[in-house]
């Protein structure tokens, strides 16, 4: 059908929320700039509904930009072509994230210059191939072995289809963020150490996209029904050509009414459910076996057994149809695949940055993509925890984790990748616990170092009978109390001496130990490990710590803690050490009161697709994963983190995991004063967090 007809039948057929705001949604190249305002106030009490629609709307008028058959010239959209079924679409010919980032540091070829395929897959002159190198969406460096967002430690974090074939994903950018990589030489790691803020233009867009691999199974008419490439799929060095059908879309677009971006995923029809005789590509009705709970992780070569959670509005799905209905009268494959969600930020002219906003919707998944946390997905909320390479400050990569592919990582970020993404490093106060740097101590003392770390990592598995919850001491004290903003355990015999001088003879390291105990008591939710010694009537009683293996163990690993830490950073002169830090650093402000309901939106965005929706934590496969924050396996109000200014300076410098320094004061505190308002073990929560203000203690005197 001729483009200018089409486009005619679309403005007309294509009916906004309501009929008297004719705003055109058209079959058309032209990506929009922005979302068109709905034609009522903000006050208005229709106008988030009617907003929602106009978002609705402009993302479905990109995603058919963006599927416009395209030239050979990067980006350029083939204007005279008809639209059914092009070789190349606009998108597609964008920058592949792993062009941007050569592993020299050096600066990425031009624009136009094409994409290289290995050899191995070069196929003849002019026939199209894509390169998929990465089976997740994020992370190059671990080639591709995880989703994004994982709920399972245990279990590998692919999808895979009910042919045994696991998804690949790829990851796209428009010239606008290229040209902004480039110009502020991004690609290099140690450069962008350097750099202080980072903020894509208006226009930025990157696109993520899902392939299924196809199999003889699939039939011809049923290859008819999918957008489908020949594609170079490669695990390390072995590569193979196969022909893939796109199975998920998603589109991030940075806009003037959008700082935080707008969020929109598209998904098959058939992703999990069967459609006009299409099985579904990773749901068997009749699953039977082990690994059918839906949306669960399974072991490599098994499928995932998937359903959409997060439900669709009416207006969507009439938007959906509407849609439909023409691109097939337009002979598009593309009216097979639906738009699922589009994820804006509301306004918010007092926002001390941007990372701190109000999302609408809540939550946003695309089950090829956030399959296993769909209903604590965030597509903004854990978007804005990306940061630069910076390793000692948190600096805001602006809600994109490309960047953490850059290439070297900074000499001075020393544990590359503990969490969601690469660019995460660790200043160099940080230690890490590493057997190998045992090797010059004596073997048994090592053998109790390491058992020492074992205990203070797992210890609610290795020391059940002390632990009444399902926390370890590195939930709080993160990297085994590796980290000086996490109250790391370095010069812990020097914080904790015995105010008697006979017990502190006697056994120099009973306070420390009466300490550890008191954290098993209360933390722990459990009891004491064993006696510490103490002065009886003039006579000192030994107790029994000083011979427990267990206290010992973790002891030992303390004072290797220490013991590196003075190797690594030795004092300028005898007895003239630098303090070193001790618990959690301060807030930057003085008396900021928390508000519990505040502090729930803050919990739903950018905590929850760890912790669960209610706090629970993550322990799939009977292993932990991600700490609870309430409930019976959490902490009880008695602990220190139970003290919502105590838990708000944790959360400040801590959280999210990996991009400490993201929330500001305010966020912090609310928070806290949320998470303890929240029912735990032992006694009841303070009245403090369960008010609707949490006052700290210091204004509480």
């Amino acid at each position: 059908m001729p483009y200018i007809l089409m486009s005619l039948i679309l403005s007309v057929a294509l009916l906004p929320y309501q009929a008297s705001a004719r705003s055109l949604l058209q079959l058309n190249h032209q990506i929009p700039a922005d979302v068109v305002p709905s034609q009522v106030a903000p006050d208005h009490p229709d106008w988030l509904q009617r907003h929602q629609h106009q978002v609705n709307r402009h993302a479905w008028q990109t995603f058919i930009a963006l599927m416009w058959p395209a030239l050979t010239d990067r980006g350029r959209p083939d204007i005279g072509a008809l639209f059914g079924k092009p070789t190349h679409r606009v998108w597609e010919t964008w920058k592949e994230q792993i062009e941007v980032y050569p592993v020299d540091g050096s600066a990425p070829l031009p624009w136009r210059v094409p994409e290289t395929i290995p050899a191995t897959c070069q196929t003849q002159p002019g026939q199209p191939l894509r390169h998929l190198h990465r089976n997740e969406k994020v992370d190059d460096v671990l080639d591709a072995i995880n989703q994004a967002a994982k709920a399972d430690a245990t279990l590998p974090g692919t999808l895979t289809d009910q042919y045994g074939k696991v998804v690949r994903y790829e990851i796209r950018m428009n010239r606008t963020v290229f040209d902004y990589i480039v110009q502020n030489q991004l690609y290099n790691g140690n450069q962008q150490a350097e750099v202080e803020q980072i903020q894509f233009p208006d226009g930025a867009m990157l696109i993520k996209a899902a392939w299924r691999e196809l199999t003889t199974a699939t039939s011809a008419q049923d290859r008819q029904r999918f957008m489908t490439r020949k594609a170079c799929i490669c695990d390390g060095d072995a590569c193979h050509i196969a022909d893939v059908a796109l199975v998920g879309f998603h589109i991030m677009h940075k806009t003037a009414s959008a700082p935080q971006w707008i969020w929109s995923t598209f998904e098959h029809k058939a992703n999990v459910r069967r459609s006009h005789g299409l099985p579904a590509s990773f749901r068997r009705p009749r699953c039977q076996g082990e690994y059918c709970a839906p949306n669960s992780q399974t072991p490599t070569g098994t499928p995932n057994q998937v359903t959409q959670v997060l439900p669709m509005s009416r207006s969507l799905r009439n938007l959906n149809h509407r849609v439909h209905r023409w691109l097939k009268k337009a002979d598009s494959v593309l009216h097979n695949y639906r738009l699922m969600s589009a994820q804006w930020p509301l306004p918010q002219s007092d926002a001390e940055k941007p990372t701190v906003f109000h999302a609408q919707p809540r939550f946003a998944a695309n089950t090829t993509m956030e399959t296993f946390t769909q209903d604590t997905s965030s597509c903004m909320g854990c978007h804005a925890m990306a940061r630069s390479m910076k390793p000692d400050q948190f600096v805001s990569s602006d809600f994109t984790f490309t960047l953490n592919n850059a290439h070297p990582t900074p000499d001075s970020a020393i544990c590359a990748s503990y969490s969601y993404s690469n660019s995460i490093g660790c200043s160099e106060q940080t230690i890490l616990f590493n057997p190998a740097a045992l090797s010059s101590y004596p073997a048994a003392q090592a053998e109790q170092i390491t058992r020492g770390h074992q205990l203070l990592s797992h210890t609610y598995e290795q020391l059940p009978e002390h632990v009444g919850n399902k926390l370890h001491c590195r939930s709080c004290h993160l990297h085994a109390g590796g980290v000086p903003e996490a109250s790391w355990w370095v010069n812990m015999r020097q914080a904790y001496v015995s105010q008697d001088a006979a017990v502190q003879a006697a056994s120099p390291a009973a306070a420390l130990q009466g300490r550890i105990n008191q954290c098993f008591e209360r933390s722990l939710h459990g009891k004491a490990l064993c006696t510490p010694a103490s002065a009886q009537d003039g006579t000192i009683d030994a107790g029994n710590c000083d011979t427990n293996p267990d206290m010992s163990a973790m002891i030992a690993y303390m004072d290797w803690l220490t013991d590196t830490y003075h190797q690594q950073h030795p004092c300028p002169e005898p007895g003239q050490c630098p303090p070193t830090p001790r618990g959690f650093p301060a807030l930057t402000q003085d008396n900021v009161i928390g508000r519990v309901s505040v502090g729930q939106a803050i919990f739903e965005q950018k905590c929850a697709f760890c912790h669960n929706s209610e706090g629970q934590g993550r322990y799939a496969s009977g292993t932990y994963f991600r700490p609870a924050l309430w409930g019976d396996h959490s902490y009880p109000a008695i602990a220190g983190m139970g003290k919502p200014e105590k838990l708000a300076r944790f959360l400040r410098w801590n959280m999210p995991y990996g991009s400490g320094g993201l929330l500001t004061d305010q966020e912090a505190q609310d928070l806290a004063c949320f998470i303890d308002a929240q029912p735990r073990p032992g006694q009841a929560t303070t009245s403090d967090s369960n008010s609707s203000q949490c006052v700290p203690t210091v204004l509480d005197q």
